[in-house]
């Protein structure tokens, strides 16, 4: 994320990151807490439909949303403070449009692992050499320059895979609010980097040994999982990366029509997903150096200003009105 931020403004990635610069904050539900609202209903949602099979079994009518109310209401009252009735009438009204947007999504997760064969096996994945067990970060030494190495580590929202013929398949799963496509000319730019480089650090031959036999970890898809609202009504969707080869389409989405491509979504060989591997990792160096350069630039646009915290304080973000 903090590559993505020096790729889109390195003003911004100064305010935020160097100088820990924050704005002025109000009592309302932000575009960061619908996300973290929705993180947590989904990763608990389906923890608890996960049988000792290791595979999901969804719930139907009245007991799904029974379940989903459940963790909602504990999460309410968890960063609330407060009994359930006692949230204020305006960020429950806040809340209860989340909800709708969260069972949707929901959803479209059970429909897709009912019928799909890639299972999870990860949650809130922290990429870190602190952490025991978890895939070690990327490290990647700035061309032939004295400067220490770029260490990328994170958190991946979730891990699955898919065991088919001796091999296993990883998938990445990014969930965002708002409807997140990827384009690859953005991963190349670093201002989308995020599925590319957590897809490709945790099938590394350091770290595949965790998901099975190194040698028999494929990258098989990084994928966007977001919904936004069209019309007043929840719409989900998926953008990124997938294999097109080894029948991973098909693992992924059973039902789905082989010619017809999802739209937002790139089907790439195996020899293309090196390609994309290399040219991600030639950005991290490019954009590493120009931080140990000290560039705090300002690059006001649409996409760099949206969520920056302090845009109001930026005179070319205001002068141009973002």
């Amino acid at each position: 994320s903090k590559i993505q931020t020096f790729a889109q403004c390195p003003y911004r990635y100064f305010s935020e990151n160097i100088l820990s610069l924050r704005e002025r904050t109000a009592a309302t539900v932000s575009y960061s807490d619908a996300g973290s609202f929705i993180h947590y209903v989904l990763e608990h949602y389906i923890k608890a439909c996960m049988g000792e099979d290791g595979k999901v079994h969804p719930l139907e009518g009245a007991d799904a949303e029974k379940l989903a109310d459940s963790i909602i209401a504990l999460y309410i009252s968890a960063i609330c403070h407060c009994r359930l009735e006692d949230v204020p009438a305006s960020l429950m009204h806040r809340f209860l449009k989340l909800r709708e947007l969260t069972l949707s999504l929901l959803q479209t997760l059970m429909n897709e692992f009912s019928q799909g064969l890639f299972v999870p096996v990860a949650f809130e994945q922290r990429i870190s050499e602190r952490d025991p067990g978890a895939p070690s970060p990327m490290i990647l030494p700035v061309g032939d320059s004295p400067l220490p190495a770029v260490c990328i580590g994170g958190t991946v929202d979730r891990v699955d895979l898919w065991r088919h013929e001796g091999k296993t398949y990883l998938r990445i799963v990014d969930y965002k609010t708002g409807s997140s496509k990827f384009k690859l000319e953005d991963a190349y730019s670093g201002k989308d980097i995020q599925l590319p480089l957590y897809l490709f650090t945790v099938c590394s031959p350091e770290n595949a040994k965790l998901y099975g036999e190194p040698e028999s970890v494929v990258p098989s898809a990084a994928l966007y999982f977001s919904a936004s609202e069209e019309n007043g009504a929840p719409k989900p969707f998926q953008s990124g990366l997938i294999l097109a080869e080894d029948g991973v389409p098909e693992a992924i989405d059973p039902a789905a029509d082989p010619a017809k491509k999802k739209a937002g979504t790139l089907y790439c060989t195996k020899e293309e997903f090196d390609e994309i591997n290399k040219t991600v990792q030639a950005t991290v160096r490019d954009i590493a150096a120009q931080m140990y350069g000290g560039i705090i630039e300002k690059r006001p646009d649409s996409d760099a200003c949206r969520f920056c915290r302090i845009k109001d304080s930026c005179d070319k973000a205001v002068l141009n009105d973002y």
